[in-house]
């Protein structure tokens, strides 16, 4: 009453909470960790009779955001980052390679990933098993795809040798391979390189 604790209580196992108090006008609050309180105000308490006051709390949510870069620290417009976990969302990177996630549900387990058929990514995706505030720094280095592409026939007789394995190597390491198709044609996309 006028901002002064005048009694408290705890919900049983169900949400059910009975409080005994004087007769008067009363200002109602719950609180739960993990949700928002709420204040109901103006609930007149009459003598010998139950005044029923139920709430329905929203739970405290979060925000996961951060930047898609180049390998030069420019960010990157366009990018698709998937939010997957307890919920799941998508959205865009913006001219500033900035993204962000909102209204996520505290303590549960959210896992970003960006995904772009023409960029490779660093870190893959982040995770994170319990959201317990806000995360701004969920940040992730793209490096752009080219393409080789080709046709293998034979010297023999220029016929295509369909199934042919082609791979790309960089200091004696395989990045990537492909088979050749029905026609001999392959193509490999593969991260660019300086």
């Amino acid at each position: 009453k006028d901002d002064i604790l005048i009694s408290s209580t705890t919900c049983d196992t169900v949400g059910d909470y009975t409080i005994h108090i004087p007769t008067d006008t009363y200002n109602i609050r719950a609180s739960s960790i993990g949700y928002y309180t709420q204040t109901i105000p103006n609930i007149a308490v009459i003598y010998d009779s139950t005044v029923t006051v139920n709430f329905q709390l929203n739970p405290t949510t979060y925000t996961i955001s951060g930047y898609v870069y180049d390998r030069g620290g420019s960010g990157v417009g366009g990018i698709v980052l998937n939010l997957s976990g307890y919920t799941t969302k998508s959205t865009i990177s913006d001219s500033n390679g900035y993204y962000i996630f909102t209204e996520l549900i505290r303590w549960q387990n959210y896992t970003v990933t960006p995904s772009s058929y023409n960029w490779s990514f660093e870190p893959v995706s982040r995770s994170t098993s319990v959201l317990a505030g806000n995360i701004t720094d969920w940040n992730f280095t793209g490096t752009p795809y080219g393409y080789i592409a080709g046709k293998v026939t034979s010297t023999l007789d220029g016929s295509a040798l369909a199934g042919t394995i082609i791979e790309v190597l960089k200091d004696d390491i395989l990045i990537s391979s492909t088979t050749c198709d029905t026609v001999g044609d392959y193509t490999i996309h593969i991260p660019t390189d300086t």
